[in-house]
């Protein structure tokens, strides 16, 4: 619980959507403000398989107001070969 509030924190501090990443059982995160190097790390891995797109346990990135850069652990699947 303690990870989640810092991280919702960190997204409101900087402008971004709370949904942006639906993380589950944060037990860790870290902001380097000098660089606006962040991490954040949740117990297991998460998958949306409506949505497509899997969060690894250790998201990293750059914060700055109103977008995240150099973002890695998360995939999202190639669905151009689904057919309609």
């Amino acid at each position: 619980m303690m990870g989640e509030c810092k991280w919702l924190l960190l997204f409101e501090e900087f402008g971004l959507p709370v949904g942006l990443l639906p993380l589950v059982d944060v037990i860790e995160v870290g902001f380097v403000r000098n660089t606006g190097y962040m991490w954040i790390v949740q117990k297991k891995k998460v998958e949306h398989s409506i949505k497509l797109i899997s969060y690894d346990t250790q998201i990293i990135g750059f914060v700055d107001k109103k977008r995240i850069k150099k973002l890695k652990g998360i995939k999202a699947k190639n669905i151009s070969n689904i057919k309609h």
